[in-house]
């Protein structure tokens, strides 16, 4: 689909082009691609795997909302990408992991 076309171009263009470059500096359209498709239930499977293997095409403001209103296994996922930024000593407003 156009989809997993555009999250594949995404993918490469973040790894060629800039790959040091934070999520939240990303051009507003990445972010809201990427968004898109994870607010879409039971459509899209195969371009969001694709954007899961590739974490920094989504910002922590993404990761938190689908955290709170994907489906069960995009939730999951995103907690536990959440957590590794946290554990990592990144400051995520909205999310904290207590010891």
């Amino acid at each position: 689909t156009i989809q997993n076309f555009v999250a594949k171009t995404l993918t490469e263009i973040q790894k060629t082009e800039n790959p040091t470059q934070k999520t939240e500096q990303k051009p507003e359209y990445v972010q809201r691609f990427t968004q898109e498709i994870f607010r879409q239930t039971n459509r899209n499977r195969q371009t969001k795997e694709i954007i899961k293997k590739d974490t920094s095409l989504l910002s922590n403001t993404a990761l938190l909302e689908i955290a709170r209103t994907g489906t069960p296994k995009d939730k999951e996922w995103a907690i536990a990408q959440l957590t590794l930024k946290a554990v990592a000593g990144e400051k995520i407003e909205g999310f904290a992991v207590e010891v």
